[in-house]
């Protein structure tokens, strides 16, 4: 599953460029391989929550917060880095399921 960030692109009051975090979806920690959640970058959304979190355990977006453009843009790249990471961690469980498989019988 993707990451997904829906937002509406504002004008702040500062004349800012910021964006109103509308909806979130992502995995949360039960659906992510432990490797992953043991190292960094990780990012993952509590069901429960509408808070997508970082590893650090900071909260990342909020569904409804409002961020500078400066500021979504830097953590987007968090995401992108985290996403990537998540991606060759799955392409490795895959090769090694592939390379180990089949039977074997021991006798003793």
């Amino acid at each position: 599953m993707r990451i997904e960030i829906k937002t509406k692109k504002m004008v702040l009051g500062t004349g800012e460029l910021g964006r109103r975090i509308l909806a979130i979806k992502a995995l949360g920690r039960d659906k992510l391989p432990a490797e992953y959640m043991t190292g960094e970058p990780k990012i993952w959304k509590d069901p429960s929550s509408p808070t997508l979190w970082t590893g650090a355990g900071q909260p990342c977006y909020r569904d409804g917060e409002t961020v500078t453009e400066a500021v979504f843009q830097e953590r987007k790249a968090y995401i992108e880095q985290a996403g990537e990471r998540l991606a060759q961690i799955r392409r490795e469980h895959k090769q090694k399921a592939l390379a180990w498989n089949g039977e074997e019988t021991f006798i003793v």
